[in-house]
Order: C-alpha cells, then structure tokens, then sequence
C-alpha cells in the first residue's frame, strides 16, 4: 500500500527529492527516468515519486517560501549587511541580476543568495534601472537600514547605480586584477593565439586526440585546457597543461596532417616565465575570494605582495615571490 498525501515519511521523501533537484541542479524530469523510478522502489515500495508538475508547481514553491521566511527571520537580528550584486546575461540573452547578502551570526561569516531575477526593465541596463531593481530586493527584505556597503563589479553604470541608492561602494578586487592580468595579456597574443589552435585542433581531432593520449605514456594522460576570453585564469590554466605536455603536443602535431606548427623554443621561453608570472596572481585571487572568512582586510596586504614581487629587486638576494611578502 502506498503511502497517503498526508503521511509524515511522504512528506519527508517529497521534501528530499526537491532537495536533491535544488542541490543537484537537475531536471524535474527525472522523477520520469526509469532508472530513478525504479531505484526509489527499491529503496521505499510505499513511496509514489510526485509528478513534474507537482514538483515545480507546488513542492519547489513551497520549499523556497520556507527557507526564505526562515532565513528572513534570522537575519532580522542582524544589525549590519553587505552586499555583493553582478549583472550577466544567460544564453538566451536575458539581462538578469544577482545578489547576494553578507553578514555575520554567531561569530560566523555567512554568504547567500538573496535573489535572482531580471532586471525591472530587461531592455534598458541604465544605472537608473539596475538601482531600481537592486531596490526592489533591499525593499523586499527589509534591510535597507542595515546595508554597510555594496561590492559590484568596475562597470559604470554599477557604480552610479550604488550612488543612487546612496549606498558606499566597493569595487570588486577580485574583477579589478582580472582586469590588470587581461589588458596585459594583449602584449603576447600572438603565442596566445598559437596555444589555442594547437587545443582546438587537438580536441577537434579524434585521431590527434589518440595519438595525444599515447605520447603521455601514462595510464592517466592529460587533456588540454581551452581559455575562456573572459577569464585570464584560464588562460594561465591552458598555458600550464600546454607546457606540463609540450613534448606530447609536439610528436602529436608532427604525426597529424593540417596541423598547427608546433611551439617553438623561444614560444616555450615565453610560456615558462609567463607562467610564473600568473601563478602569483593566480593565489592572490584565489586568496581574495574566500566567501568563508573576512576578506576586504586582505587587499592592501595582497596588494603589496604583488608589488614587491614585481618591483625592481634591491639586491640579487632578493628574490622572494609570495604575494605574502607584505604581511608576515
């Protein structure tokens, strides 16, 4: 016999599948999927999985009103709040805007997601229009009050879009060394662009993909890593998997037709002290993106590592390239 609409186990089963799909990020169709289907039989005969329209039209709803009126009602004894928001656009171009709440409670450091949504006007990115959509959400949580501050992006119209709200500003540190790395990454496209190709064309090619997997001559070969143009992190990623299988890509292309020249010497120079140049960065940002410990008082500290690596060494001995140099 299976289990009634108001038996407290189904009520618990439904909540962890709308759990799981939240958590997991996965389709409400795979209440459908025999294979699921047939692993809850197993695991509770008496339990009926809910339909795809129950599951988005009811049990994902309610689910959300429960954890938003719970955590609405522990932030009302927050005294103070910052907020980080970003605006991107999804694949079917839709201008929407992200933000999230900071603050601390019980002597910890807490992070989330108050809303996801369009911008109030979907056509219009205006400073005016991103200000009235962040309103919206401090409005609907009621904590206006409480806002120290609000860390966006380097973008204009974020920017006077916090000076509207009459809220302090606090640029991303994080966006702000994407920024530095990506313009100076301009001065070496050219062994840039040689690194792409060779990935593409490798990843293009199932017989140049075999043979790239042979020449590793280890049972867990390596794959390539494409950059994404928006992150100069994966460029740095791309850069240091090209030089870890250099010799690999290079008896790979020279076995392929139509492929790319190989790396030369002087390229794999470049490469190699680039690397160690990125590398630095590559902690500092990693270092400044913490969400579970306080990080604005890391960015003068960081900041000066990164100086006093790159400044003209005193002496010959001085040779230190921790971006910690300024803190310890």
């Amino acid at each position: 016999m299976l289990y009634n609409d108001q038996s407290s186990q189904k009520k618990k089963l439904d909540l962890a599948v709308v759990d799981m799909i939240a958590l997991d990020l996965q389709p409400f169709t795979i209440v459908t999927d025999e294979g699921f289907k047939k692993l809850v039989s197993l695991l509770d005969p008496r339990y009926d999985v809910p339909s795809t329209y129950t599951l988005s039209g009811k049990l994902l709803n309610q689910r959300y009103t429960d954890i938003r009126n719970k955590l609405k009602e522990d932030m009302s004894g927050v005294e103070y709040v910052a907020l980080t928001c970003d605006g991107w656009t999804s694949r079917a171009t839709e201008s929407y805007l992200t933000i999230t709440c900071h603050f601390v409670s019980n002597h910890q450091l807490h992070a989330v997601v108050l809303s996801t949504k369009p911008l109030t006007n979907g056509i219009n990115h205006t400073s005016e229009n991103i200000a009235a959509s962040i309103q919206e959400i401090i409005d609907e949580w009621e904590i206006d009050h409480k806002i120290t501050s609000i860390v966006t992006d380097n973008a204009a119209s974020m920017i006077k879009a916090c000076e509207l709200l009459k809220k302090k500003h606090f640029p991303c540190y994080a966006h702000t060394l994407n920024l530095v790395v990506q313009d100076n990454m301009k001065l070496i496209q050219p062994i840039l662009k040689k690194c792409k190709d060779i990935v593409t064309f490798i990843k293009q090619s199932t017989s140049a993909m075999e043979i790239f997997k042979k020449e590793q001559n280890s049972e867990k070969p390596l794959k390539l890593i494409q950059e994404c143009p928006t992150r100069w992190n994966s460029s740095y990623y791309m850069i240091e998997r090209i030089l870890k299988t250099n010799e690999a890509i290079g008896r790979t292309l020279l076995k392929v037709r139509k492929a790319p020249q190989p790396l030369s010497v002087d390229d794999v120079c470049v490469l190699t002290e680039l690397v160690k140049v990125l590398d630095i960065f590559e902690e500092a940002t990693k270092k400044i993106s913490g969400s579970k410990y306080v990080t604005i008082s890391l960015v003068i500290p960081v900041t000066m590592g990164l100086y006093n690596n790159f400044k003209p060494p005193r002496s010959p001995k001085n040779g230190s390239r921790s971006i910690y140099v300024a803190s310890t």
